[in-house]
């Protein structure tokens, strides 16, 4: 699991919008917890119309492994989820 760092996340989070508004695209596709939250959100952000993810695992997949940090990737996911439309879920065979 990627720590959480406010002050790093929120850098990438201008960063990652400042790329994506820079490059003017019309879809973007995100993996991953962290990374995906933050991509979506940047994304969101910028005006992008098509936003998709694609879960490979959650953070949380361990019910209960993770404690206090389980509830913050749940609550994440459920933001950002509220906010977009569009999810894949792809299972390895």
């Amino acid at each position: 699991m990627r720590r959480l760092s406010i002050i790093d996340d929120i850098k990438a989070f201008f960063a990652l919008k400042k790329i994506i508004k820079k490059g003017r695209y019309d879809i973007v596709h995100c993996h991953s917890a962290k990374a995906g939250f933050l991509g979506r959100m940047a994304a969101k952000s910028a005006g992008v119309k098509k936003i998709y993810y694609t879960v490979h695992s959650w953070s949380f997949y361990n019910k209960g492994e993770f404690g206090f940090m389980e509830k913050v990737f749940i609550a994440m996911e459920k933001l950002v989820l509220s906010r977009l439309q569009k999810l894949f879920v792809f299972q390895a065979g």
